[in-house]
């Protein structure tokens, strides 16, 4: 009863946290002159999601002085239908690279490397941009002079119910990430929402310290940045990058596979002991419903039931950035599937595409 508590506890303390520094709608639409940065993009067999890109890329309120895209091998139409967009569209200021080297990281790289700018925004080619994404970047920027920022993302709505898993548990890690970060112990970010300077980037080596595993192109950089200036990197409180949900479990396993193979590589030692910290407090609590079952002390079992559920409903909704709100019947509804599914990560594959 105790364990449950404690989960209740901590996770209303990390909510509590996000509710107040989170801003509700915040958008800046500043007339600033500042356009140093590039947005860099590496994509493979994106053939279908480049279009909802490069529209949201056009429409955004202010342009950056460049975008490049850098392919990784795709054996899809991907390129083909790139440069046939780019002409559609009518879009100028975009360069089209060819990754030598293999996997996510090198293509970044060589994309970042290529870029004249002091800073480097990074997406990723399935994401859909809000139109002042880049009014909100000039602001954080002017305000704080960051050497790296990074910002929320969100999944479309997909009534597909490993969709919906996700972009339930997602809220989840990113909002305890962001809580745990206002604590001094930063976690967890999503690169499809990242804003950094070049020249720092390239002072800690780039992505040379974890090239070998298959992702971590965005934890792993804010572990090294907020290890050399932690006062540098700061979140960008604006609205979320939206980006699709795999609906197929297959693919989301793989996702997963690829995330849990990062631990026990981070710089941070709570890094590499909060994702076991999580998976023991689920165990326990969920052993302690069927133990209190088992025993027909069902009053108990109800307690500690919906004291995770009432949990996992703050930390899900307390970020204000977030206009939705995921109602407690669906929180129910996913219970079963996120004790089960981690029994299914080894017997897939973790590569990126």
């Amino acid at each position: 009863m105790i364990f449950a508590i404690f989960y209740f506890l901590f996770f209303y303390f990390l909510a509590l946290m996000v509710f107040k520094k989170t801003v509700a709608n915040y958008i800046s639409k500043s007339n600033s002159e500042f356009t140093d940065i590039t947005i860099v993009i590496a994509f493979k067999n994106e053939e279908s999601n480049l279009f909802d890109l490069l529209f949201s890329l056009k429409n955004l309120s202010k342009q950056p002085r460049e975008i490049i895209f850098v392919n990784d091998h795709s054996t899809d139409n991907s390129l083909a239908m790139l440069r046939h967009l780019l002409d559609t569209l009518k879009i100028n200021n975009i360069s089209i690279l060819e990754s030598k080297g293999l996997g996510k990281k090198a293509a970044l790289s060589m994309g970042i490397n290529s870029a004249k700018t002091t800073y480097i925004a990074v997406t990723d080619a399935d994401c859909i941009l809000p139109k002042f994404w880049l009014n909100n970047i000039d602001s954080h920027i002017l305000k704080y002079q960051p050497n790296l920022l990074f910002g929320l993302v969100d999944y479309i709505k997909n009534n597909h119910w490993v969709s919906m898993y996700q972009k339930i548990e997602s809220r989840a890690l990113i909002n305890t990430g962001l809580g745990m970060f206002y604590q001094k112990k930063p976690i967890m970010c999503n690169g499809a929402n990242m804003v950094f300077k070049k020249e720092f980037w390239q002072s800690i080596g780039g992505y040379s310290s974890h090239e070998s595993l298959a992702s971590g192109d965005d934890i792993f950089l804010l572990h090294q940045f907020y290890q050399v200036a932690p006062n540098k990197v700061v979140f960008l409180n604006a609205e979320p990058v939206l980006t699709k949900a795999p609906n197929n479990v297959y693919t989301f396993l793989k996702q997963r596979k690829r995330w849990a193979s990062k631990t026990g590589h981070y710089i941070f030692w709570w890094a590499n002991f909060f994702p076991f910290l999580l998976l023991f407090n689920l165990i326990g609590m969920l052993s302690m419903v069927f133990y209190y079952c088992f025993n027909e002390n069902y009053g108990c079992a109800v307690f500690i039931l919906v004291l995770k559920i009432v949990s996992d409903y703050f930390i899900i909704n307390c970020n204000q950035q977030f206009n939705d709100k995921i109602s407690i019947f669906g929180i129910f509804k996913m219970q079963i599937w996120q004790i089960l599914y981690p029994l299914f990560i080894p017997f897939v594959s973790n590569k990126w595409k």
